[in-house]
């Protein structure tokens, strides 16, 4: 039975990498996404094993863009507003 696929945002820092660790141990696949896509390579040399490796598929992203720009002034207010 198959137990689906996760995307994980920001796979490549400490929480999504806690994250990504934990779902490939039982087995489920992960789409990890990051923006900081030169370090991908040392990323999955350094915290994969090889069988590990084959488990995660890494893709550029940046979620603090919507098509190409930044997010609105007013938006980004809004989140620290309630986020920090």
């Amino acid at each position: 039975m198959s137990r689906g696929r996760a995307l994980i945002t920001g796979a490549i820092g400490g929480l999504g990498t806690a994250m990504t660790k934990k779902l490939i141990s039982q087995g489920i696949p992960v789409v990890g996404c990051d923006r900081k896509t030169d370090k991908f390579d040392g990323w999955r040399n350094r915290e994969l094993d090889q069988h590990q490796s084959k488990l995660v598929a890494l893709f550029p992203l940046d979620v603090t863009r919507v098509c190409g720009a930044p997010f609105p002034t007013s938006s980004s207010r809004i989140w620290r507003k309630t986020f920090q």
